[in-house]
């Protein structure tokens, strides 16, 4: 019998080789990130999900937020506690969140670590952990691979053999297998629409698309950001 395909294990290899490393070794806010804190983030603890090796967590740490970073994948961890020994850096897994209820003022999943989750229903229980560890009030902001973004389409079927391959799992599953510059990843895609409600499904009271239902956002904007309030 043919072993079916650990994709979870296959991405993280990918994000945890040598390559993966050093093409998410940068650190440093982007525009768009830094508005959203600044606009939503009142102080406190922060947890930084999907840290990597550590390009939002060390920002955050030096703008003064008291900031934990967990990463899945152990090289990039490995690299962000050697690199930044004064910031608390952990290797957890999104789906099971070592923290008590109400641990933090503010959540941040960015770089759409939350579409590397697979299949769905996991990335559903993530969403779910999540909701449990901010207090009430508190702020998840996070971005998303978007499947109505038409520079994204033309991206995934400008090659006709990967579009027959993905075909059938981006119709059942929403994920599409590509190809990165340091290895394959198992990525997931959906609409602004659809993130908007697996939030609200997860529990989070109040959810919004990061500079509104505009058609540039909705068609346009390859990773939106997404804002939840618990």
């Amino acid at each position: 019998m043919k072993q079916k395909k650990d994709f979870n294990r296959m991405t993280a290899e990918s994000f945890g080789s040598e390559q993966g490393v050093r093409a998410y070794a940068k650190i440093g806010l982007t525009k768009e990130e830094s508005d959203i804190i600044k606009q939503n983030f009142k102080g406190g603890k922060i947890l930084d999900i999907g840290c990597g090796c550590g390009r939002t967590t060390v920002p955050l740490a030096k703008m003064g937020y008291k900031v934990i970073g967990i990463e899945i994948v152990s090289e990039m961890i490995l690299y962000a506690k050697n690199k930044f020994p004064r910031i608390k850096f952990k290797q957890m897994n999104a789906t099971a969140l070592e923290f008590p209820n109400e641990s933090f003022d503010n959540i941040l999943f960015s770089y759409c670590g939350l579409d590397y989750i697979y299949p769905e229903s996991m990335r559903l229980k993530a969403l779910k952990e999540i909701f449990r560890v901010p207090k009430p009030g508190g702020y998840f902001v996070f971005s998303s691979h978007n499947s109505l973004s038409l520079p994204n389409y033309f991206k995934n079927f400008k090659r006709i053999k990967t579009a027959l391959f993905n075909l059938p799992r981006m119709t059942y599953s929403r994920y599409w297998l590509e190809k990165m510059s340091f290895g394959p990843c198992n990525t997931h895609y959906s609409s602004p629409f659809k993130q908007l409600d697996d939030a609200k499904k997860a529990g989070f009271s109040k959810v919004w698309l990061y500079g509104g239902r505009t058609i540039k956002n909705l068609f346009f904007n390859t990773r939106p950001y997404f804002i939840a309030i618990k």
